[in-house]
């Protein structure tokens, strides 16, 4: 029975009560019942059983037979959770068209601290997604596999990514800055770190622990001048990594190579999109 209780209190997710929940679970075990049998099986006054047999065929997780004895079974558990995924995936949609008409979609300067880590991976993840001409981001190993794969879709649909890594790493289209003995730098430190910013318009910065991605700091922004400072913090990281490894190895053609293919993002001297966001935001 206490493996019956555990499930009913996760029922809940379903806008199951205890009750209705009690019931789903004794005819899912038992099969065909009358109300008055659930009603003793599961030690519960009968009156209040009918109504919530009432309530359960209503959200869809009972179905009564016909006959002289009225008689209940519980819906197949794969076919309900498929039924309320879908009405809920619906309800989402509905609520999501109803939130655009009431969105305000003023500029957001504010700073914003994160505290949810949850929160802070998937909005480092809807940042990739969303990204229309450049990804730059500065990512530390055990990080690498929560973005690897929005990287790489990122760049299949002809974003630039760019990412500074700090251990071997194959990711089909993206520019991978390697930071050389990178894994003995990152084992100084017990955190796990990464920024991530986009377009110039939106960044993501977070330090996480090592071992359960608790929040240490994180931080998220569309703030211009904030995105202006974290779009070069990182650029000039890569960049400077690359020159310091091609000009340690005297390849000279390849650190001037390296300063070709990055000309257009720097903001002030291309004047590119970077800069653009900031004179509209500031009229400057």
């Amino acid at each position: 029975m206490n493996d019956l209780k555990n499930i009913a209190e996760n029922f809940k997710i379903l806008g199951f009560t205890l009750l209705e929940s009690d019931i789903y679970c004794y005819l899912l075990r038992h099969g065909l019942s009358t109300g008055y049998s659930i009603a003793k099986g599961i030690n519960k006054p009968a009156a209040n059983v009918y109504k919530a047999l009432d309530t359960l065929s209503q959200k869809g997780g009972v179905v009564a037979s016909q006959g002289a004895s009225k008689s209940f079974n519980a819906i197949h558990w794969k076919e309900l959770l498929s039924s309320q995924k879908k009405q809920f995936e619906q309800g989402l949609s509905d609520l999501s068209e109803k939130l655009k008409l009431v969105e305000r979609h003023d500029t957001d300067e504010q700073v914003y601290q994160v505290d949810n880590s949850a929160q802070v991976i998937d909005h480092a993840l809807s940042l990739i997604k969303n990204a229309n001409k450049l990804v730059l981001a500065d990512i530390e190993p055990d990080a690498i596999s929560l973005f690897a794969s929005a990287l790489v879709e990122a760049a299949n649909r002809g974003v630039e990514v760019r990412i500074k890594a700090y251990e071997e790493i194959e990711l089909t289209g993206v520019h991978v800055t390697l930071r050389r003995h990178g894994s003995d730098i990152h084992k100084k430190s017990t955190d796990v770190s990464f920024t991530i910013c986009i377009d110039g318009f939106e960044f993501s910065t977070a330090m996480l622990a090592q071992n359960n991605f608790r929040v240490i700091q994180a931080f998220r922004s569309q703030s211009a001048l904030m995105n202006s400072i974290v779009h070069n913090y990182v650029l000039y990281g890569q960049v400077l990594t690359e020159l310091k490894a091609q000009l340690k190895d005297n390849d000279l053609e390849r650190a001037k190579l390296t300063l070709k293919n990055t000309e257009h993002l720097h903001p002030l001297s291309e004047e590119n999109f970077v800069f653009h966001n900031l004179k509209k935001r500031y009229g400057i």
